[in-house]
């Protein structure tokens, strides 16, 4: 029974480890968005508008010039930490036993590939699929406790917008681990 639940405890590392890349990524992504919008907004004061609306609000040249140049420190900021996220998350991968683990987490996790998908492109049933993965979890969990990433180190910033976030995800944005190969 131990064991067992040793199981699911790196289970559940390792899920919540992953879908802390994601939500690095995609808060990364909604802030670049935000960050273009507000240059928009900022052309079109600088091209004799008063101020422009967004999001409710009335904004004056001043505070866009401000917003703009926070938003730059944040988003530095939040690259360098998925940078990082995306280095470790690469190393973790690469040490997985089976081949065809590190591939089948990344499609599934960061291009929301469905198994059945997944099942058809490596000519493998489902349910072996889902036992890979289950396995593949299992050891990303083991490999994150002896590595030491705790869940504060991954999971460093707070998600950015909700409905941004979701918007994001459906334009399948590429891995964020695929810039490594």
């Amino acid at each position: 029974m131990a064991a067992m639940e040793n199981d699911n405890e790196y289970t559940s590392r390792a899920k919540t480890y992953l879908q802390a890349v994601i939500r690095a990524e995609n808060r990364f992504r909604t802030r670049s968005l935000y960050r273009k919008r507000l240059q928009d907004m900022a052309k079109d004061v600088s091209a004799g508008a008063v101020g422009a609306v967004g999001d409710g609000y009335l904004f004056v040249p001043q505070d866009l010039r401000g917003r703009l140049a926070d938003l730059d420190r944040e988003l530095k900021e939040d690259l360098a930490h998925l940078q990082t996220l995306r280095e470790q998350t690469w190393d973790l991968l690469s040490q997985l036993s089976h081949p065809k683990a590190q591939q089948l987490l990344e499609d599934f996790y960061f291009h929301d590939t469905p198994i059945h998908v997944i099942a058809a492109q490596t000519n493998y049933s489902e349910r072996y699929v889902y036992r890979l993965k289950a396995q593949a979890l299992r050891e990303l969990g083991k490999l994150l406790l002896d590595h030491a990433i705790e869940d504060t180190q991954y999971d460093g910033h707070e998600s950015f917008g909700v409905s941004c976030v979701n918007a994001c995800r459906k334009e399948k944005k590429p891995s964020p681990i695929s810039n490594h190969r």
